[in-house]
């Protein structure tokens, strides 16, 4: 693999991948076409977000798709799967986004995001931490997609299996 600052990493979920080759599509297959502007027979990094990152070749761009042929795969270990870290909604958007994108960054994949008494913010707006935690994935070059797992009370959390600290 390339140095992995020279990099660019895309993301295409698991179904897309199929033996030796790769679809992509929706928001990643807009920025590899229009703002990166790849063209067929360039090589691309792409994650599964579950542990491998693809060294993969363009072999067709369609309106909506790219196609591209799996040159190599890097698999990945998941150092961190067995720990949750649980996050209050914090009363402003922006720190608790900040906090997401840095847990990822570090190597967390595993978020419970729960509500206190004293939680002022109560909307929840999960798509927005799913999109926010693909960009720090692909960001940090990290190659397993965070899960927000629940959106709990801390009651709840405290009752759930495993070492607390």
């Amino acid at each position: 693999m390339a140095y992995l600052s020279n990099i660019e990493l895309y993301y295409s979920h698991p179904d897309s991948f199929s033996g030796t080759s790769v679809k992509v599509t929706g928001e990643e297959f807009s920025h590899l076409t229009r703002v990166m502007r790849h063209k067929i027979d360039d090589d691309i990094y792409v994650t599964d977000g579950c542990g491998k990152i693809f060294t993969c070749r363009i072999t067709e761009i369609d309106k909506t798709f790219l196609s591209a042929e799996i040159l190599s795969v890097e698999t990945y270990e998941n150092k961190f799967q067995n720990i949750f870290f649980c996050i209050p909604k914090l009363k402003s958007p922006e720190r608790f986004e900040f906090a997401l994108e840095k847990c990822v960054e570090l190597g967390i994949t595993n978020f419970i995001i729960y509500e206190s008494m004293r939680t002022v913010a109560k909307s929840i707006k999960v798509e927005r931490w799913e999109k926010i935690l693909l960009s720090a994935m692909k960001q940090s070059l990290r190659s397993y997609l965070p899960k927000i797992h629940s959106l709990t009370n801390f009651k709840n959390i405290l009752e759930l299996d495993g070492t607390k600290i």
